[in-house]
């Protein structure tokens, strides 16, 4: 269909199965290129679970777009900022309920952008921050990507497992997380949101760890640490945040109440 310098475009025949694997080759005349093995499909995006899920702890998506899209994560300085991306999720064939979106208070950080710009990791969205995972067994997912509520691209719908709680495997995984947070390493997109899947006092000790201390002022990546991990306050029990974090702090975290919801 079209044939550029770094662009090939294509339509795969009707009769073959939707989707899979295929062996692709260029030819010009008689010379041709060594066969290359790509991923094809019917459907616009695929999904798939990065690696093993369990109840109460994260569940991340990786979402492979088509070309020339992304799938950045966050949009902005709060868990929460999805940007354009809807999901659907099934149980038993019966729609899950989502979780109550944060409020629209903890999107008013410093600095938080309106659109996806920025080098940020493509391709993984945290799913256990619009659902509670909360039961072992399969799930069946569905996106949607959007922009000016005209919709992009689609998913098929398609399972996940979600195994039975492990304490062993979340003991194991806090400690995982407290490691990266102690080496100041520039993870919050993967810490903060998974520490949200289930916002006990335990992750809430975490989080507070990610929060600097001195909140007066910040300079450069501090800054991202103070917005990211403030805004997440919001996904913790009002009680909890009041039963954890002395009242003075919580004041200057949280004003103009001490409460984050």
């Amino acid at each position: 269909m079209y044939v550029g310098d770094n662009q090939i475009n294509l339509k795969i025949p009707t009769d073959v199965f939707p989707e899979g694997m295929a062996d692709f080759q260029v030819c010009v005349h008689d010379v041709c290129s060594s066969p290359v093995t790509m991923r094809f499909s019917a459907h616009t995006a695929l999904l798939k679970l990065e690696g093993p899920a369990y109840v109460h702890m994260p569940v991340w998506i990786d979402v492979d777009a088509p070309a020339p899209y992304t799938v950045p994560y966050p949009c902005g300085y709060w868990p929460w900022s999805l940007g354009g991306y809807e999901f659907e999720v099934r149980r038993n064939g019966k729609p899950l309920a989502p979780i109550p979106t944060a409020p629209e208070s903890a999107r008013k950080t410093p600095g938080n952008p309106d659109s996806c710009e920025g080098p940020m990791e493509p391709g993984r969205l945290p799913l256990h921050l619009l659902y509670r995972f909360d039961q072992p067994g399969t799930y069946s997912v569905h996106f949607t990507a959007k922009k000016s509520g005209a919709i992009l691209y689609q998913s098929e719908w398609t399972n996940i497992e979600i195994e039975p709680f492990s304490q062993q495997k979340r003991d194991e995984w806090l400690h995982s997380l407290e490691a990266k947070i102690d080496e100041r390493s520039k993870n919050l997109e993967d810490v903060v949101p998974s520490l949200l899947a289930w916002p006990d006092e335990r992750a809430l000790a975490l989080l507070l760890k990610v929060i600097p201390a001195d909140i007066s002022q910040c300079t450069n990546y501090d800054c991202v640490r103070l917005a990211f991990g403030t805004a997440a306050l919001a996904g913790f029990d009002d009680a909890l945040l009041r039963r954890v974090i002395p009242p003075d702090r919580l004041r200057k975290l949280c004003p103009p109440n001490g409460g984050c919801q």
